[in-house]
């Protein structure tokens, strides 16, 4: 059986394997040529990123506002039984009311 192992990225094994490449140096001190424009542009990057995810969080508080308005299953199942007990109430007076009227004409047909 083989040992399991954890991965530990800072390990010197690690290191020897994959050394990091050195950075460039510039005329003017910094650690690469285009160092600042690429910071510029990530950061750039990361407002368009902050201000969609606050949209996202606008959309969901939305969403969420809506979701408590929708009736649950219970309430669903609750019409449900509601509708069915108004259907035979009226099926029961329809047929009651025919009945009546029928032993009325017959009492005075008779």
């Amino acid at each position: 059986m083989s040992e399991q192992r954890s991965f530990d990225p800072t390990a010197d094994n690690v290191t020897r394997i994959y050394p990091k490449p050195p950075l460039e140096t510039s005329s003017d001190g910094g650690d690469s040529n285009d160092m600042d424009s690429r910071v510029t542009r990530l950061e750039a990057h990361m407002e368009y990123v902050r201000r969609d995810l606050d949209e996202i969080r606008g959309d969901q508080k939305a969403i969420l506002a809506k979701l408590v308005e929708l009736p649950t299953k219970r309430d669903l199942d609750t019409w449900r039984w509601q509708w069915l007990a108004t259907g035979l109430a009226i099926v029961a007076l329809t047929v009651g009311g025919i009945t009546g009227g029928l032993a009325l004409i017959a009492r005075f047909a008779g």
